[in-house]
């Protein structure tokens, strides 16, 4: 079994990237969603949602009751959270697709 900090953080942290949202959470004053994102490198495109909590610096992921997230995108706009902590995500391009969505 590896001991490796690196090895061991790249579990629990995302991964990274560029082009992401990163909004308020609803939960509690110290956390904030990350959605999405861009990985140059071999061109991944993100659609995971992580809770970071600013005063622990832990990162936690979200695992959505459905598997109804959108598809993995950068340069997009994410507001909320909303009225039963409802997050929007509008818009946004995958290589050369551009999205118009909400």
């Amino acid at each position: 079994m590896e001991n490796s900090k690196c090895s061991l953080a790249e579990k629990y942290i995302p991964k990274c990237r560029s082009s992401q949202a990163f909004v308020k959470s609803s939960k509690n004053s110290d956390s904030f969603i990350l959605f999405g994102g861009y990985q140059q490198a071999g061109e991944v495109y993100f659609n995971d949602l992580w809770e970071f909590n600013s005063k622990s610096l832990v990162f936690q992921e979200i695992v959505p009751r459905t598997n109804d997230l959108p598809n993995g995108r950068r340069l997009f706009g994410m507001a909320g959270p909303f009225f039963q902590n409802l997050y929007f995500i509008f818009g946004g391009m995958r290589a050369n697709q551009i999205y118009d969505d909400l």
